[in-house]
């Protein structure tokens, strides 16, 4: 596994990370887990992103950071990943590294739902009953505009 991982193989460093951040195999390591995920991640696989803005997120093996979080959460939600989907919606609604936009958040929320996200289905229709018909319009006209895997679309 390690040396498949030490030639580039993405879906290798992916598995290895959960086996150092798990300690299954190892002694847990969550900063030799990131570095792992970190690069399959910089090869955009984006459930690695996700796994990295996790770890950012949270502070493990990595400086806590919403910030950062959030910009490796976007890389995986810009490329439909339904979990980095919901991490964007989640951080605009508490405006956790980003500021707080509750459209935006409808908007990240509506993507996710779309894939049969059951949190993000309870959390869009939540948030619905803060906002108004015209603020609702205009989650679902960026929804609309979204393209996955065109990272220059439209900010949602």
């Amino acid at each position: 596994m390690k040396s498949s991982a030490e030639q580039g193989d993405g879906q290798a460093q992916i598995t290895l990370g959960w086996i150092y951040c798990s300690g299954s195999a190892v002694p847990q390591d969550c900063a030799e887990a990131v570095n792992w995920w970190r690069k399959a991640a910089e090869q955009g696989i984006a459930s690695a992103q996700n796994g990295v803005g996790w770890m950012y997120y949270l502070g493990h093996g990595v400086p806590q950071s919403y910030t950062e979080a959030f910009k490796w959460f976007l890389k995986a939600a810009q490329q439909g990943e339904v979990f980095g989907q919901y991490n964007v919606g989640e951080a605009f609604e508490y405006g956790q590294g980003v500021p707080h936009d509750d459209v935006a958040a409808y908007a990240w929320y509506s993507l996710a739902a779309e894939q049969a996200s059951s949190p993000a289905i309870i959390r869009r229709d939540n948030l619905s009953r803060r906002l108004t018909l015209e603020q609702i319009a205009e989650a679902r006209r960026r929804v609309g505009l979204f393209k996955p895997g065109n990272q220059s679309s439209p900010q949602i």
